[in-house]
């Protein structure tokens, strides 16, 4: 168990790191440990949102990446995220809800019609 000092001390270098930092280290100790057609299909996608004290928040582009990782990988990014973030490391996610494109083209319509309106 590491020492209050030790732990000031990660918590140090965890507030100079940004989130991309943070979840390029987690990428390198998973990528070691998976193989590489699941790492392209599973890991690649996710980006790093954001790093708030000891939680780290990743945005997965969809549902199903989700539920998949907390399936198959939930162990593996836990120990990841602790091994970077410390014993109290968190990974919360943020789920890219991408709408479909007749949705898009008509706000976008909607949008083009306002302003040409006024």
């Amino acid at each position: 168990m590491p020492s209050a000092g030790m732990q000031k001390e990660k918590d140090s270098v965890i507030k100079e790191k940004s989130s991309d930092q943070i979840w390029e280290n987690c990428l390198k100790l998973i990528k070691d440990n998976v193989n590489p057609q699941n790492f392209k299909t599973w890991f690649e996608p996710i980006k790093a949102v954001k790093l708030d004290q000891n939680t780290l928040t990743i945005e997965v582009p969809s549902q199903f990446v989700y539920e998949w990782l907390e399936e198959h990988y939930i162990g593996l990014l836990r120990k990841t995220v602790k091994r970077e973030l410390g014993p109290e490391g968190r990974l919360e996610y943020s789920i890219l809800m991408k709408l479909p494109l007749k949705i898009l083209n008509l706000t976008r319509l909607r949008f083009l019609l306002k302003a040409t309106m006024v």
